[in-house]
């Protein structure tokens, strides 16, 4: 099968925009859980151009579930950085949350966090989550 010339060139046109606006775009979505339906706990971060944007956290102990999650911008909670971008607090109005990037993996140490706010009386919440680049498992502690 044989194409027009002009045809090609704007195929080819087509992918090298595709392929570039694609590879120029830093943002990135990390997800990983771990457990089974009646026990689990799973993450999610969305990270731009090396820092940490939004971040989702929840877990579930059969019929009980936790959450606690944030977005930069949002009115509850506050975000500071430091170590140029390589740890982030996320402060709430009870309790906060730290996030180290450590090599391809982030850590997600959650402290003082209210826990009746985010999961009532039968949730349980980890102390700290790990979740690494290309893994689909948290590493929970």
């Amino acid at each position: 099968m044989s194409f027009p010339i002009h045809y090609l060139s704007t195929i080819t046109i087509t992918l090298i925009l595709t392929f570039t606006s694609t590879h120029l775009s830093a943002n990135e979505k990390l997800n990983c859980r771990s457990g089974d339906d009646e026990y689990s706990d799973s993450l999610s971060l969305e990270i731009d151009k090396g820092k940490v944007r939004a971040f989702n956290y929840s877990s579930t102990v059969q019929a009980f579930s936790c959450d606690v999650s944030a977005r930069r911008g949002d009115k509850n909670s506050n975000w500071s950085d430091a170590d140029s971008g390589k740890t982030t607090k996320v402060s709430f109005q009870e309790g906060s949350v730290l996030i180290k990037k450590i090599g391809n993996a982030y850590s997600i140490q959650f402290i003082d966090v209210s826990h009746m706010y985010h999961c009532g009386m039968g949730g349980q919440m980890a102390d700290q989550v790990i979740i690494t680049h290309e893994k689909k498992e948290c590493e929970v502690r």
